[in-house]
């Protein structure tokens, strides 16, 4: 709701790029990408709020590391599959 309110064209833009690159990481099966661009879709939203309490500067960051390290690399993808 904030964000509506308080963003500049250029937040607008920006919210409207990381969507984009958010919607071809879905198509292209991206994990990693899913995460790193839901990552900044949210920051940006956060931004153009003017966040500025935890919830919006750090707790994303918080969610968003632990995450990212528990997904499979490609190298641990495939010595997954190959133990199977």
């Amino acid at each position: 709701h904030l964000a509506a309110l308080r963003r500049t064209d250029q937040d607008l833009e920006r919210i409207r790029r990381w969507r984009d690159a958010f919607e071809r990481a879905v198509k292209q099966d991206d994990p990693e990408g899913l995460v790193s661009t839901n990552f900044e879709l949210h920051m940006a939203i956060a931004s153009a709020a003017r966040a500025t309490c935890a919830i919006g500067r750090v707790i994303p960051r918080a969610i968003h590391h632990p995450i990212r390290a528990a997904m499979p690399t490609p190298r641990s993808a495939a010595m997954i599959a190959s133990a199977t």
